[in-house]
């Protein structure tokens, strides 16, 4: 729900649905990821760069999608750190690559030939 409230506009709805969420999930690394993402899009970049860093402690404790990580990288502007993850997202097999095509959240990274590239290996084109 918060990714379709960002891409109409409605932030601060975004915002409270991801934050209830991640508070109720346990602090699951797939609505951190989302968090930081659309706290970055908002403006709050030190918010944003504050719940990413945190995700460092869930590292120790659980595993984190590359490619939620290459979300979270796509909202805090890093597009080298984004395709990183990628990359990681590759070679890791992690099943939420394939969404990578029609998530709207990846646009700014439609442009460069990279995500071609991804997309076209992946067979997604």
């Amino acid at each position: 729900m918060s990714a379709v409230y960002l891409q109409t506009g409605k932030v601060r709805d975004a915002l409270a649905v991801l934050e209830a969420t991640y508070a109720d999930a346990a602090h699951d690394p797939v609505y951190l990821a989302s968090l930081v993402h659309a706290r970055a899009v908002a403006g709050d970049r030190a918010g944003a760069r504050e719940a990413f860093e945190s995700r460092a402690r869930l590292d120790r404790q659980r595993y984190v999608s590359p490619y939620h990580l290459a979300l979270a990288h796509v909202g805090l502007d890093d597009h080298e750190a984004a395709f990183a993850a990628l990359e990681r997202a590759v070679v890791d097999s992690d099943p939420a690559l394939p969404f990578i095509a029609v998530e709207p959240r990846f646009a700014p990274l439609r442009g460069d030939a990279r995500y071609a590239r991804l997309v076209e290996l992946m067979g997604l084109t």
